[in-house]
């Protein structure tokens, strides 16, 4: 069985340094290491993140579930994510619904596998330094404009936010275990 780790940006999966096999498909680039894939987007846009690219990853790796991993602005190195605000100004399901035999408005109350994680507010690549927080909400950069669009598509989504000191994915896999 695959693992298939989905990053939110470049900027996340580069300083991981993986390396492997690359991958380059529907906006998307990675790499294949072993039983492991590793994706993250070309950009953070409606051409890219998408239900018709996803659906086609999806297929193409035959997901099932995946780990999308976001950056936070914390001072833990790795966490586990159960809820999500979206503050990125983007939906990038909004006007590419219904696709196929899937739902208008598809309910996304319960995306994330894991429970008794934290709330991560996204904010795209707003400048985090004027954002007023409540209390037990961590600063992040995509996950809640991405992780519905996986959702939508019927692929199980288990949220992981990792902080810019985060340098090996080993540490990762080893969190997730």
């Amino acid at each position: 069985m695959k693992t298939c780790f989905y990053f939110c940006s470049y900027k996340i999966f580069q300083p991981l340094n993986i390396d492997g096999k690359p991958l380059n498909f529907y906006n998307h680039k990675g790499i294949k290491k072993e039983n492991s894939i590793y994706l993250f987007p070309e950009e953070n846009s409606p051409k890219t993140i998408n239900p018709e690219n996803f659906f086609n990853i999806k297929k193409e790796v035959q997901l099932t579930d995946l780990v999308v991993i976001d950056r936070i602005y914390s001072k833990a190195d790795l966490i586990n994510v159960d809820d999500h605000i979206n503050r990125t100004g983007l939906s990038y399901l909004r006007g590419k619904t219904p696709y196929k035999n899937l739902p208008t408005f598809p309910d996304i109350s319960n995306i994330y596998n894991k429970k008794n994680g934290k709330t991560l507010m996204s904010i795209g690549d707003k400048n985090s330094f004027n954002i007023n927080l409540e209390k037990n909400v961590i600063l992040s950069s995509w996950i809640a404009a991405i992780s519905p669009v996986w959702h939508y598509v019927g692929v199980k989504v288990t949220g992981l936010g990792i902080s810019k000191n985060l340098k090996h994915v080993k540490r990762i896999t080893e969190f997730l275990k």
